[in-house]
């Protein structure tokens, strides 16, 4: 009887998908994409509105390039005015008819997109000169359009199908859905396990909806991991200035901007896969990058990619395939090596900003995915059965490089700070546990020093003066305190839905709020202790720790926040809530209490509930991208 519901479930939960795949297919797939272009009026124009009148076309001129299945064009119109019919006509430079239409002017509407070639098949792969003219065939009574800007700015929408892009979103999600209801209820597998299951498709879809350098800073990581590639290659760079590094042309063409790019996801898929890429380098400015282990494996990909030949957009896909493979291992092995409390790290892996970044070469997905390990393995050591053996050299060897690898990143090495959050009874002796805990703090400051650098001194001895350094907020302490209530009354909305996501590229694609705050409802209820997990109690002075841990992070990134603040500013700028993504779970596991417990377990309700909402989340965006 039990099987049968779990069966009947997965029906239910096929037609959710059919109905929700259809309606979202209606709504926003058959519509297609837009890449606005704009041509100007090449007569004279006076007035908010242009009056069209028979025998007195108006001609627009300008380059368009694209692939159309239709083009539309935005203006204003008098209401209610005028009646009649309208000719568009749309000629190459030469004078040639490339499309032809009439349509009526009730027809046209006011400052939307009006389809003025409904079936046009143009494609340009270069930017075409073409002359755009409005004909009035017949008129009764005024009729006039208020064009864009001055000089008469006439906004086209070249309107392409994303059929392709549509299906990729649909099997994705539907796939992380339909798995995961599988291996969680039918054939349940463990939750590590079932995190890989769902994870890998949902990471991959949100890698897809973020076209190359969509994601603030990936630029930089992605070109400090190329100049290492140069190294694995043996390219001799010691001719070249500091610096400076070799480069294939092909692959410094990827533009960086913000929405609309809906219209790049076809040019995504036609050039994917393709091994027409070349040996020929070119010489330009590129970062170094410092922090090592946030650059292994896309530079490993990057390196490959280059070896085989692969295409620009490959072998940008293959150095994000390389943190995508990172954040899988480690949010995998989080989830196995905790004890207790599994699903936070599972829903905390499924927060669409974790996705967001992980899709990407961004290097915060080394930051986050050893935060939640290092969470992790600290449960693994402290919550045992009184009667478990003293913890061993190699899970303190573990838990050090582990360790030592965060903290050359941004301000965690404040995570070391957890080794007093190990009680030295958990050791084979007060002395071997002091020398363990000395020699993992030892390590990570030398590794911290050693990776940063020049980099952690110019937090502390700024030489721009232009901004705040560490003197000014000890001789004002009270501009402390104004700047931080600035910042936190104007940007408090930002700071939350940075962290669980709902800002996402370069803060430009916003989704629902509501979905974002879903996500951290359900890491709260993941926070609840189930009854027999209560022998595993988090101390007193265990929690202190833990939250000494993150208020000195919160602290540690306002400062290097206000490191990039001018003197002038009246609010701190680029503090992100994206930043306290690695302290996360210790902050989950400080709510652990003995009134709200759960009777039994509820963690794979909980993890398909952040499934479902992955579900919405990734639909969503595709619809914001594509309408953009």
């Amino acid at each position: 009887m039990k099987n049968r519901k779990r069966w009947i479930g997965l029906v239910l939960v096929c037609l959710m998908l059919a109905v929700t795949d259809w309606f979202f297919w209606q709504e926003y797939g058959e519509k297609g994409t837009k890449s606005t272009q704009a041509l100007f009026c090449n007569g004279p124009i006076t007035g908010e509105y242009t009056s069209l009148e028979v025998g007195n076309p108006l001609e627009f001129s300008g380059e368009i390039v694209g692939k159309a299945n239709g083009i539309a064009a935005s203006f204003g119109t008098y209401e209610n005015l005028g009646r009649g019919s309208l000719q568009a006509t749309i000629k190459d430079a030469q004078g040639k008819v490339l499309e032809k239409n009439t349509l009526q002017y009730e027809n046209l509407k006011d400052n939307e997109f009006t389809l003025l070639f409904p079936n046009s098949k143009l494609s340009f792969e270069t930017p075409q000169q073409v002359i755009v003219t409005l004909h009035p065939l017949t008129q009764e009574g005024p009729f006039g359009i208020a064009l864009h800007q001055q000089g008469g700015q006439l906004v086209l929408d070249f309107i392409e199908k994303v059929t392709g892009p549509f299906i990729i979103v649909c099997v994705l999600s539907n796939l992380a859905v339909v798995a995961g209801y599988l291996f969680a209820f039918v054939w349940p597998v463990p939750l590590h396990i079932l995190f890989l299951i769902v994870a890998a498709p949902l990471v991959l879809l949100y890698s897809f909806l973020f076209p190359p350098q969509e994601i603030p800073d990936e630029s930089y990581h992605f070109y400090a991991s190329y100049a290492k590639s140069n190294r694995l290659l043996g390219l001799d760079e010691t001719s070249l200035q500091e610096g400076i590094h070799y480069v294939r042309q092909e692959d410094t063409g990827f533009p960086i901007a913000g929405p609309p790019f809906g219209e790049r996801y076809n040019k995504t898929l036609q050039q994917l896969g393709h091994r027409d890429g070349t040996t020929d380098v070119i010489s330009i400015p590129m970062p170094d990058g410092n922090r090592i282990i946030s650059y292994v494996l896309p530079t490993l990909f990057i390196t490959l990619a280059r070896l085989l030949k692969l295409n620009a957009m490959t072998l940008y896909y293959a150095a994000r395939m390389g943190n995508i493979l990172f954040f899988l291992l480690l949010g995998s092995l989080s989830i196995w090596a905790a004890p207790v409390r599994k699903s936070i790290f599972f829903i905390l892996g499924l927060w669409p900003m974790v996705l967001h970044l992980s899709g990407s070469v961004s290097y915060d997905v080394a930051m986050f995915s050893l935060g939640f390990f290092i969470a992790a393995w600290w449960l693994r050591l402290v919550c045992v059965p009184e009667t478990a053996p003293p913890i061993s050299w190699k899970q303190w060897a573990v838990f050090s490089i582990a360790m030592m690898l965060l903290a050359p990143c941004k301000v965690y090495i404040v995570v070391a700070l957890l080794v007093l959050a190990v009680p030295t009874s958990r050791f084979a002796s007060k002395k071997y546990a002091w020398g363990a805990k000395i020699a993992l703090g030892v390590g990570a400051i030398a590794f911290w020093i050693l990776s940063t650098g020049q980099n952690a001194e110019n937090y502390l001895t700024n030489s721009n003066t232009e901004n705040y350094v560490l003197t000014d907020l000890l001789k004002a302490p009270s501009d402390l305190l104004q700047l931080l209530f600035n910042t936190l009354y104007r940007d408090k909305d930002k700071l939350v839905f940075t962290m669980t996501g709902n800002h996402f590229a370069w803060f430009t694609l916003r989704t629902s709020t509501l979905l974002a705050a879903a996500f951290l409802v359900l890491l709260l209820i993941a926070s609840v202790w189930e009854k027999d997990e209560l022998i595993y109690k988090i101390t007193n002075q265990q929690k202190i720790v833990l939250a000494m841990i993150f208020i000195l992070t919160t602290g540690g990134i306002v400062y290097a926040a206000l490191c990039w603040t001018g003197v002038d500013e009246s609010y701190i700028l680029g503090i992100q809530g994206r930043y306290l993504i690695p302290v996360m779970p210790l902050a989950a596991l400080l709510l652990q209490n003995k009134i709200y417990v759960t009777q039994k377990n509820t963690d794979r309700a909980l993890c398909y509930s952040g499934v479902i909402l992955e579900l919405f989340v990734a639909m969503e965006i595709f619809q914001v991208a594509i309408a953009s």
